[in-house]
């Protein structure tokens, strides 16, 4: 059995439940020396204790997009930038706020053009049995890697194609469902629907039509079955419907996490499917 270093001096017991709602020292430390060892190689300081240009790069960008702080109070050497960070991450921030940063640090791998970050956080993440996971660079509750993977690939195909916005409408889901502070069901919901309505669009040739109007077209251009037509049809009614969602927007709705999750996953899911299936029709 592996046992991290303070199971292993007694310290902690064993976690045996899911963290959603806080952040244990194990979890939190284990996120820092993964931030530790990637953006600070390892190091607490450096010749002559100059700042990288790659990290003095990110400094800027923290102080400036997500501390939202004066920059002439960015640290100027090596050893104070360890020093600062190390203290809002371990010791400063709340959980959240953890969250939050590495968000910020992940899309600023991706913008200049690594993504070392994600992979590791989500390992730690896994490990120290915290109830979130890096989705498409952002931190959601979605643990299930079926789950995962379904909207990781429909995001990834659609992203391919780009006259349809089916990739900005799945986003779109996974930033309303993954808000900590103020998730937003109801939208994610409906993202989540329009996503596939933007795929069967471009598949019906109606840049106007409604998912309901082509799933007979997909059913006889695609082969697809009867039951899965009617399935999707039942689907997109509550979302649609007056007691739905997108209708329902001035009232109270009992929608939820567990249904919002679901339907990312399924729409996700059905969106890779019709691209996979339009493609090969030639219709893609």
């Amino acid at each position: 059995m592996n046992l991290t270093f303070s199971q292993r001096i007694g310290v902690t017991p064993i976690r045996q439940t899911v963290q959603t709602d806080s952040m244990d020292n194990d979890l939190r430390t284990g996120l820092w020396n993964v931030f530790f060892l990637l953006i600070f190689d390892g190091k607490t300081t450096t010749e002559y204790n100059l700042i990288p240009p790659n990290l003095k790069s990110f400094l800027v960008n923290m102080w400036f997009d997500f501390l939202k702080g004066p920059v002439d109070a960015i640290p100027d050497n090596y050893h104070q930038a360890h020093d600062v960070l190390r203290e809002l991450f371990l010791k400063v921030w709340k959980w959240p706020i953890v969250y939050d940063f590495m968000e910020f640090a992940v899309r600023y791998e991706q913008r200049i053009g690594r993504d070392s970050l994600e992979t590791a956080w989500n390992s730690i993440l896994e490990r120290e049995l915290s109830g979130f996971r890096f989705v498409n660079h952002r931190v959601t509750l979605i643990t299930d890697k079926t789950e995962l993977s379904a909207i990781e690939d429909a995001i990834q195909q659609a992203g391919s194609l780009t006259q349809t916005g089916a990739k900005e409408h799945l986003d779109t889901a996974l930033k309303y469902l993954s808000d900590r502070q103020n998730p937003d069901y109801r939208n994610s919901i409906k993202e989540s629907i329009s996503a596939i309505e933007a795929i069967a669009r471009i598949i019906s040739g109606n840049p106007k039509a409604k998912l309901t109007d082509v799933l007979k077209r997909l059913e006889d251009t695609l082969g697809l079955h009867p039951a899965l037509r009617s399935a999707y049809a039942t689907l997109y009614g509550y979302a649609s419907d007056e007691a739905g969602i997108r209708h329902a927007m001035q009232h109270k709705s009992e929608v939820d996490f567990a249904d919002a999750k679901y339907m990312i996953v399924i729409c996700s899911a059905f969106v890779y499917y019709l691209i996979e299936k339009g493609r090969k029709a030639h219709l893609l």
